[in-house]
C-alpha cells in the first residue's frame, strides 16, 4: 500500500496524470482500506482535480476514523469544509485541532492564518499564527506572502479610520474581495509547491519500497529447475 500510494502522489503531483493516480490509490487502499495516507491523499485528488466533493468528504472521513490525529489529513479535511461548504467554524475547530497534533505544522498555521484574515477579519491572531510559522521555518513562502499581505492590511484599516464611515465601508467591500482572489491563489500556488516537494520525496521512497519488493520476489539462487536451455526474461514488475 505505501508503494501504490506514493506512486499516486508522483503521477498527481508531478506528472498531473490524474487517472494514473487515481488508480493507484484505489489500489493502494484495497489494499489497506485503512491507509490514512492513500486515503487523504485520494480526497486531496477528488477534491482538487475533479471538483468531486462528495467523494473527497467520504475519503476524508474514512481516514478521520482510522487516524483522527493526522495533522495533514485534518488540515486537508478544514480546507475542505472552508472551501465547500463555507463553514468556519466547523473549519476553525478541525485546525484546531490539527494544531493540538502537531503545534508548528507550516500548512496548518498557514492555511489557518488565511481563514482567519479572511473570514474573521481577525489580523492580529492571524499575524501571530504566521510569524509562528515562520519561527519555524523562516523561508516558508506562503507564510511570507501572508504575513506580507496581513501587514499591508493593517495598515490599510489605519488609512480608513480617518474616512468616513460610508466611504470606509465600500473600499473595505472592495478590499475584501481583492483580498479573497489573492489568498486562492496563494494558497493554490503553496499547496503545488507542497505537493511538488512531497513527491520529490515521495518517488525516492517509491523506488526504494519497489526495490525491497522485488528483492523479496527474486528466487534464492540454485533454486531453479535444471535443464540445458535458457529460461525466457520474466516481465519486469513495477
Amino acid at each position: 500500500a505505501p508503494a501504490l500510494s506514493f506512486r499516486g502522489l508522483l503521477l498527481h503531483a508531478v506528472y498531473r496524470d490524474y487517472t494514473g493516480a487515481e488508480e493507484m490509490y484505489e489500489r493502494a487502499i484495497a489494499a489497506n482500506p485503512t491507509y490514512t495516507t492513500a486515503l487523504s491523499n485520494y480526497g486531496y485528488l477528488v477534491a482538487s482535480a475533479k471538483r468531486d466533493y462528495a467523494t473527497a468528504e467520504q475519503l476524508y472521513q474514512r481516514a478521520y476514523q482510522t487516524d483522527p490525529a493526522d495533522a495533514t489529513l485534518l488540515c486537508n479535511y478544514a480546507n475542505l469544509v472552508e472551501k465547500h461548504h463555507k463553514d468556519f467554524g466547523r473549519a476553525k475547530a478541525l485546525y484546531r485541532q490539527a494544531l493540538r497534533v502537531d503545534p508548528s505544522n507550516l500548512a496548518v498555521l498557514s492555511n489557518f492564518a488565511h481563514l482567519l484574515a479572511s473570514a474573521d477579519r481577525d489580523l492580529d491572531k492571524a499575524e501571530g499564527m504566521l510569524r509562528r510559522a515562520l519561527a519555524v521555518d523562516p523561508h516558508y513562502e506562503d507564510a511570507k506572502r501572508g504575513l506580507g499581505m496581513v501587514q499591508r492590511e493593517k495598515e490599510a484599516m489605519q488609512r480608513l479610520k480617518g474616512k468616513s464611515a460610508a466611504h470606509a465601508k465600500v473600499c473595505e467591500e472592495l478590499d475584501r474581495r481583492r483580498r479573497t482572489k489573492g489568498v486562492e491563489k496563494q494558497r493554490e500556488k503553496s499547496r503545488a509547491d507542497n505537493m511538488a516537494q512531497r513527491a520529490e520525496q515521495a518517488e525516492e521512497m517509491a523506488r526504494l519500497l519497489m526495490a525491497e519488493e522485488a528483492a523479496k520476489e527474486k528466487p534464492p539462487p540454485g533454486s531453479g529447475s535444471k535443464g540445458g536451455g535458457k529460461g525466457g526474461r520474466g516481465a519486469k514488475g513495477k
